[in-house]
């Protein structure tokens, strides 16, 4: 019976490209490594109970896989029956995003002090690494102790081929969770479509990106919206790899999707985000990117051009700036996975 390294808990496989970012690191970092999903929801228990035939998980060491998952009811009950089936303690993290009850949408699962119910669990951790600022304010104040490491994703890197950047090329992405800050995304749509239009009188092109399989109607009503699908390529992008290599030629992007942000800035391409929950912000704010970021509720479509054309003009400063924001980022989350290989034994890859 082959022996679990890793039991992860986290939502990848199911065609979102943010969880199989985060995945993708820690099959990178300990590539010599079993990792065996832990699993989520019912229907996945069959799949698992197969595994335990072959699979020992007697030893196996839980990993919480990201994203923002602190702070959510559905997430604690995840991650209590997720103990149960991995016998070695303590647990581990990497880059961890917590929800900020200041935001109530649908299935944010933070209300009613849920935040409070996870100072236990997380004292089963061996470290509480986070992936913002915010975050660790917020775990603060359950008297929790954490360190900012950033992201994991910004781990990952496009290939080694260069790859010219097409001036006048806007990136775009759109799409969303399961609710956003004003709970209009008619409006949003409307002050996009605006802004593309805007642009396009200007000269510019545009690269749209399905970084999500919900994403492709949003998308293509958007571009008609906008007038812009003659003058749009539109590449299907839900695995990370493919999603670093093509948008690195953008010579910026707008990204509704965190992750669709976070690889972007992996890329050291200049990034607007529209925010469309707080962990948006708290992710833009490790990287010192705060003024880059335009609220779902707030944003219009002058702004949104103003902005896109500012970036665009001081491009060469901006990407210096934003990579040594994600240097700073990479070497604090490598020591965090060192640590975390050191631990378990784990032979940790270079890089």
């Amino acid at each position: 019976m082959q022996k679990v390294a890793l039991a992860y808990l986290g939502y990848a496989g199911r065609g979102n490209l943010g969880d199989d970012a985060i995945e993708l690191v820690y099959r990178r970092a300990f590539p010599q490594a079993r990792i065996a999903a832990l699993p989520l929801y019912p229907g996945d228990l069959p799949g698992h109970l197969r595994e335990r035939r072959h699979l020992s998980f007697r030893d196996a060491s839980l990993v919480l896989g990201g994203g923002t998952v602190i702070g959510r009811k559905n997430w604690r009950v995840h991650l209590l029956t997720g103990g149960r089936l991995a016998g070695r303690r303590p647990f581990h993290m990497l880059g961890a995003g917590v929800e900020d009850p200041v935001f109530q949408g649908r299935n944010s699962f933070s209300a009613n002090g849920e935040l409070r119910r996870w100072r236990p669990l997380l004292e089963q951790f061996d470290r509480v690494t986070v992936r913002g600022p915010r975050s660790a304010q917020l775990l603060g104040t359950i008297g929790v102790v954490s360190e900012v490491v950033g992201d994991p994703a910004l781990l990952l890197e496009p290939g080694p081929l260069p790859r010219a950047v097409d001036a006048g090329v806007l990136g775009l992405n759109v799409g969303w969770g399961d609710d956003m800050w004003g709970h209009d995304p008619e409006r949003v749509g409307r002050e996009l479509a605006g802004a593309l239009r805007q642009l396009a009188r200007r000269g510019w092109r545009f690269r749209a990106f399905l970084a999500n399989d919900s994403d492709r109607a949003y998308t293509e009503r958007l571009l008609a919206d906008a007038g812009v699908t003659d003058r749009t390529e539109v590449y299907v992008t839900v695995d990370p790899d493919t999603y670093l290599h093509s948008v690195r030629g953008c010579s910026v992007l707008v990204a509704q999707r965190l992750h669709a942000a976070i690889l972007a800035c992996c890329a050291a391409v200049p990034t607007i985000a529209i925010g469309y929950q707080p962990k948006c912000d708290d992710f833009m704010a490790s990287l010192g990117q705060e003024r880059f970021l335009l609220r779902t509720d707030e944003v219009d479509a002058e702004s949104l051009v103003d902005l896109v054309e500012k970036v665009d003009a001081d491009r060469t400063d901006h990407v210096m700036r934003l990579q040594i924001a994600v240097d700073a980022r990479r070497a604090a989350l490598r020591a965090a996975l060192t640590r975390i290989g050191d631990q378990l034994g784990l032979d940790h890859a270079a890089g």
